[in-house]
């Protein structure tokens, strides 16, 4: 039997060319002058019966020796084979000099549009006559600019903004301004791609790149349609058959109009009840979902189950005749993101192993939230840099497929914000920091990273005396300076709570490319997997010893406030009225702090800063004045005291350990002091209450004293790690140097190119410090370099800013 072309691969006919979309390589891939043997060799069920077909194809990859009946069914019927140019099109001549004149017509005026929006825009403006091929050229041409943003980059100095193939030059589709062939020899058939240059000197592998260098997708993908709807249902169809077919993927949950898939070996909880489904994890002895369907809407049912239930969760909450509302759990440890793709709306937790079928049609780069990426880190924990999909901030209740204006807050930090002294907030916060642990506590083996500071030996204590008794170990990593080693504290703790403990130094490895990569298909750059050399060796400890879970303190700092500022005098004054010179707190803070009263009481009448100072590396779009918070939490929050508007700040911060990362692959990664009830309580805790008798965390220290050894209770210092990731840093800059001077970063205005050469240098990167914030930069760069061969930039956020006359 004849080898029949793979399920992923679409072809187009472009005069005497053929062009192949491999959605599976996410590349094109062309083959001059066998139009003829396309459509005599390959027959309507994708068998090829064609000599020199079939060798080009299986020199290419595109071939599969199952055939389609007994394999995986297509993604669509067939090779795909739209037939663009030449005769197909019955295009008249009068009726192509009408077109052509319409469109250079508008096209000054429009340029910058997609091309079927001119095209369109033309047909209407010149009245063009409404003949049937005419508007089959408009959505083909749709068709084909929605495929030419999926390829690969090429570099091309004289292809400045434009996609081109750099074999044939396109053949008979070359639309006024549109295409460009490249200059050059022509490349063997396999290396043949389209590409889109933005204007940089990005360098790229000859090979088709895969959609994701993890072999898992998202934990979650849930896609709605109206059920009575053909159309939304038949494409609701072919995504199930995508995903019946595609390996890793498996059904969860099923009912009219609403399906719910997961990309990921491990289970993901699944709770029907009568007004939706939650996704997740619940945890609350007091959990009763079946009490919400009393609720009289979405919000309001919403706002029962954060209020009854917490953990990490999406939940799906439906009306009848309405598309479903999109509720994320206030801890934001869970993902959502949503879009809407054709008929269809969807809601997945990461974008990564999706194909670019389900993406959304006005996909784009918003170079604005890329800048900010630079700029302020943290509002990569809820932004998106992608137009098209819209993040569910934690909290807030979404319609599927709608952007956050549409969206309603149903659980805020600054509702259970408080600036008065709580009872017992000793023994309150001690009880309910162990229940929490107890409950995110399951059976079998589980990983504690225990560093040696107070946040993780709190979580270790709270584990180790939980009532379900897990297989904890200890892990601890030491540096090899004397402030990054913290293996006597880590010690000390895990002997107190009878943890085994495994330790491991940082080593100091030169980072490379893959490490960037391996997370650069996601919705946001992974700042969570910064540090590769220990996020594998986690992630290794926890295969190694079968680990389901993985517990860590993170979240801690803010909670517990050990953020050092005189700031919390304010609070105090807010709280008590006017502060006399006899009330010793102002000492307490001054000693915490090492300055004189004095300047105490003078920084707790200055304004609090915004953002934080700028750095010598950005370049001049960076500067640019910040028009939005850095996330959906820091809005209205001006009427607290300031202190608590910090902590706020440092908690919303905390989610980016929630971040993908390897051992979040490998194992659950769980951040037991970020549980809803814990924030809550924390919030509600005075900031001056937490920082009692002058120590950061102070009010934590006495409530688990007894239960920690007095080492760790009354340790001042924090282990610091800032050197070796400098001396990373410093030792990664063959590599570094030409992928951040060379990159689109730089290019865009985003960094200082000047600026960025200076200071890659062994001796001025250890002496500023800048380790962190330049594989900061790197992790964007890497990110940005896989989008933009998905996504053109979008129009009103591209990377070069327009002249006011031309925006």
């Amino acid at each position: 039997m004849a080898p029949v072309v793979r399920s992923d691969v679409h072809a187009a006919l472009l005069g005497d060319d053929v062009v192949l979309l491999d959605v599976g390589g996410d590349a094109y891939l062309c083959l001059p002058g066998l139009a003829g043997a396309w459509r005599e060799g390959v027959t309507s069920d994708g068998q090829v019966r064609a000599v020199e077909l079939e060798a080009a194809l299986a020199a290419a990859g595109l071939l599969s020796a199952t055939p389609a009946s007994q394999g995986r069914r297509p993604l669509l019927p067939s090779p795909t084979v739209a037939r663009l140019g030449g005769r197909e099109a019955h295009l008249s001549v009068p009726e192509a000099w009408a077109l052509a004149g319409a469109l250079w017509d508008v096209f000054w005026r429009y340029r910058g549009r997609r091309l079927a929006q001119v095209l369109r825009f033309a047909a209407d403006r010149r009245g063009v006559p409404a003949h049937a091929d005419i508007h089959e050229i408009s959505r083909l041409s749709a068709a084909f600019e929605r495929l030419a943003v999926w390829l690969p980059f090429r570099p091309n100095a004289s292809s400045e903004a434009s996609p081109f193939c750099v074999s044939c030059g396109a053949a008979g589709m070359t639309p006024p301004g549109a295409l460009v062939s490249a200059p050059g020899p022509s490349p063997p058939i396999a290396g043949c791609k389209w590409a889109r240059s933005p204007s940089t000197t990005i360098r790229i592998n000859s090979r088709p790149t895969r959609p994701s260098m993890s072999s898992e997708g998202p934990e979650y993908l849930a896609f709605a349609w109206p059920a009575e709807a053909a159309e939304a249902s038949a494409q609701a169809a072919r995504w199930r058959e995508w995903l019946q077919t595609a390996e890793g993927w498996r059904p969860l949950h099923f009912e009219p109009g609403l399906e719910v898939w997961s990309g990921r070996r491990r289970a993901l909880d699944v709770t029907p009840w009568a007004g939706g489904v939650v996704l997740g994890g619940l945890r609350s002895s007091r959990a009763r979902l079946p009490g919400l369907a009393r609720a009289k809407g979405p919000w309001q049912a919403a706002r029962s189950l954060c209020d009854v239930c917490w953990g990490r969760y999406v939940a799906l909450i439906r009306r009848p005749g309405e598309a479903p509302m999109v509720f994320r759990d206030p801890s934001g440890s869970l993902d959502a993101a949503t879009w809407r793709s054709g008929a269809l709306v969807a809601v997945a937790s990461d974008v990564a192993g999706l194909p670019p079928s389900f993406a959304p049609h006005d996909l784009a780069l918003d170079w604005d939230a890329i800048t900010d990426f630079v700029r302020r880190p943290l509002t990569a924990v809820d932004r998106c840099g992608l137009i098209g999909y819209h993040t569910v901030a934690p909290g807030a209740l979404q319609p599927m497929g709608r952007d956050a204006a549409a969206a309603e807050a149903v659980w805020r930090p600054q509702d259970h914000a408080g600036n008065t002294a709580i009872p017992e907030a000793e023994a309150r916060l001690r009880d309910e920091v162990l229940r929490c642990a107890g409950l995110v506590l399951d059976d079998g083996p589980a990983l504690v990273e225990v560093s040696g500071g107070l946040d993780s030996a709190i979580v270790a204590a709270a584990l180790a005396t939980a009532e379900r008794r897990a297989e904890l170990t200890g892990l601890n990593y030491y540096g090899d300076r004397p402030e990054g080693d913290e293996r006597g504290w880590a010690r000390s703790v895990c002997a107190s709570a009878g943890l085994p403990l495994i330790e491991h130094p940082k080593t100091i490895v030169p980072v490379a490319e893959a490490d960037f990569d391996a997370f650069a298909t996601g919705l946001r750059p992974a700042f969570n997997a910064l540090d590769p050399d220990r996020d594998r060796h986690t992630a290794d400890v926890a295969a190694g010893l079968g680990a389901s879970a993985i517990f860590t303190g993170s979240g801690g700092d803010a909670l517990f406030f050990q953020h050092p500022t005189p700031l919390v005098v304010a609070d105090y004054r807010r709280a008590h009225g006017r502060l006399s010179w006899t009330d010793p707190f102002a000492a307490d803070v001054a000693r915490w702090l090492r300055r004189s009263i004095w300047s105490v009481r003078r920084g707790a009448r200055a304004r609090r800063r915004g953002d934080g100072p700028g750095s010598v590396l950005w370049g001049p779009r960076t500067r640019e004045p910040v028009t939005r918070a850095a996330h959906p939490w820091l809005t209205d929050i001006g009427g607290l005291p300031p202190a608590k508007q910090i902590q706020i700040e440092l908690i919303a911060a905390a989610q980016a350990a929630s971040g993908v990362s390897r051992r979040a692959t490998a194992a659950d990664l769980r951040h037991p002091l970020l549980s809803q009830p814990i924030v809550e309580l924390c919030l509600a805790i005075p900031t001056w209450s937490h920082v009692a008798d002058g120590r950061d965390r102070g009010l934590v220290r006495e409530a688990f004293a007894g239960r920690l050894p007095d080492a760790v209770l009354q340790r001042r210092s924090k282990g610091a790690l800032t050197s070796l990731y400098t001396r990373r840093a410093a030792t990664s800059l063959d590599f570094l140097r030409p992928y951040l001077l060379d990159g689109v970063l730089a290019n865009a205005g985003v960094l200082d190119r000047a600026a960025l050469d200076a200071a890659l240098d062994v001796d001025r990167l250890i002496w500023r410090a800048d380790g962190a914030r330049v594989m900061g930069a790197a992790m964007v760069e890497a990110w940005v370099r896989h989008w933009q061969t998905h996504a053109p930039d979008a129009a009103h956020a591209a990377r070069r800013r327009r002249p006011p006359s031309l925006a």
